[in-house]
């Protein structure tokens, strides 16, 4: 299970809007907490498996990330993170001038890193079998299991979040696994619906984090 603080519950924001969702959550007394993903990089383009490569955002991603930063162009901030790589780093600079946390990167590929799905079924059918099945705990050689990808961004999340109070959003740019496992895990569901969570480049997901002890 998560290493989630026993006292601080934290819910999603089933909105589409943040803009309109946020002040609700924080005349609640919570810290509105935005969850972005990165832009489109030409690993996404060629669903290769990128996890830790360093990755830039290509044409579509700059676009996107331009995009992303007009539609919260209004929205007041209390702070930005972004995860170390280099496409979180952009997105998160088309916004402001973020703050980088190493803890947010992907999750390790290990000796995945970089492969497309029919290398990685010839090379490693069994670890494309295990990830197909449930992906939680499935061992990739060299990287790490989908929940060690999940504590550590939950702990790296809970640590940025103690520096807050409830008011304007905080914003955080990362990916789709680390900060999806999150996500899965806030809403009680299990790690393994990863591979179904819809979340497209540059979108976005609010979750609404107690700070009451």
């Amino acid at each position: 299970m998560a290493a989630m603080p026993q006292h601080t519950p934290i819910e999603v924001v089933e909105s589409v809007d943040p803009m309109s969702s946020w002040r609700e959550v924080a005349d609640g007394g919570r810290l509105p907490v935005l969850l972005v993903r990165h832009g489109r990089t030409a690993a996404n383009a060629r669903r290769r498996l990128a996890g830790r490569l360093d990755d830039p955002l290509d044409a579509t991603g700059r676009a996107q990330a331009l995009a992303l930063a007009e539609r919260l162009a209004s929205l007041p901030r209390a702070g930005l993170y972004a995860s170390t790589l280099l496409r979180a780093r952009q997105t998160a600079e088309a916004l402001g001038a973020p703050v980088l946390d190493p803890e947010l990167q992907e999750m390790d590929h290990g000796e995945l890193e970089g492969m497309e799905g029919a290398d990685v079924a010839v090379r490693y059918p069994e670890v494309l079998e295990a990830w197909g099945n449930d992906p939680t705990d499935a061992l990739i050689p060299g990287g790490e299991t989908l929940r060690q990808c999940r504590d550590r961004t939950l702990t790296a999340l809970t640590r940025l979040v103690a520096s807050h109070q409830p008011g304007p959003p905080i914003v955080v740019v990362g990916h789709k696994l680390s900060l999806g496992s999150v996500l899965l895990t806030v809403r009680g569901e299990p790690m393994r619906r990863i591979h179904s969570l819809p979340w497209d480049n540059t979108g976005t997901y609010l979750l609404a984090w107690s700070m009451s002890a």
